[in-house]
């Protein structure tokens, strides 16, 4: 990615990754030439930034193309570097479950869950269940340890209702992009 040299300064950058899921954590390196005293980034979602550093990270979590531009300045003038429809942000697919049986039981009626995450390691997901949906009783991690997996294909032993007053245990799958938080 290079821009107009003019003169003597020089505007260019690399970035990575410039697709995948949402948020989308891309990291930006300037390789621009000359006496560089300001860099001037536009994200292309309405994000900017004026720094003298050469590296930085914008999260992107519009969806679709953002064009990225970068104005370095210095002693000797300005230089522009342009690169339209650069990153691509998508939303986060949701797993699916596996073909056939998803929920099998064996002989003591244990329940398991098989996932199928077939949109590969940008997404993570997480399994959460919540006790006869009463107001009372939140959503909580059916899976230990808690939290978030990025694996492909995953088995979950679910959770039992065999709990004091409990009669019924709802089941929620969540998404979100492995750059999230």
């Amino acid at each position: 990615m290079e821009g107009t040299a003019i003169s003597g300064l020089s505007a260019s950058f690399t970035a990575s990754p410039t697709n995948g899921y949402a948020p989308l954590l891309a990291h930006f390196t300037d390789t621009s030439l000359g006496d560089i005293t300001n860099r001037a980034w536009t994200f292309g979602d309405s994000f900017t930034t004026n720094t003298t550093a050469t590296n930085l990270t914008h999260s992107y979590t519009n969806l679709g193309y953002s064009t990225v531009m970068l104005t370095v300045s210095g002693a000797n003038g300005v230089s522009t570097c342009t690169e339209s429809n650069l990153v691509y942000v998508m939303a986060v697919p949701q797993p699916t479950f596996t073909t056939g049986r998803e929920i099998s039981l064996d002989a003591s009626g244990q329940a398991t869950l098989c996932i199928t995450n077939t949109t590969g390691t940008g997404v993570q997901y997480r399994i959460i269940h919540k006790s006869d949906l009463l107001d009372s009783n939140g959503w909580t991690n059916a899976v230990t340890p808690p939290g978030w997996t990025n694996s492909i294909n995953s088995q979950i032993t679910l959770q039992d209702t065999n709990t004091v007053g409990v009669s019924q245990r709802f089941y929620r799958i969540e998404a979100k992009s492995k750059d999230a938080n």
